[in-house]
């Protein structure tokens, strides 16, 4: 996964995941930056298969954190009781 430019909610929730996975080298600032980064990732493939495996030894950090489910849980009941009281 390569990041490009923007502020877009998709995008901090994918730079976010980026970060938990340690894969901060697909981030990208610019649309020259991310041109660079995809072309690297189609010719080094010693550093493409580096990234790919830290992102599958990492995938846990983001499929087993229980973080955003509890907060999103938190979130429906706050939104639940409000509805019944009001």
């Amino acid at each position: 996964m390569i990041l490009g430019p923007g502020v877009s909610a998709m995008k901090r929730r994918s730079m976010a995941i980026l970060q938990m996975m340690n894969v901060t080298e697909t981030i990208t600032e610019t649309i020259d930056d991310y041109v660079s980064v995809a072309v690297r990732l189609a010719r080094d493939v010693p550093w493409r298969m580096t990234v790919k495996e830290r992102m599958f030894a990492n995938k846990d950090r983001i499929y087993r954190d229980r973080t955003a489910i509890f907060a999103l849980q938190d979130f429906l009941n706050r939104v639940a009781r409000q509805g019944r009281e009001g």
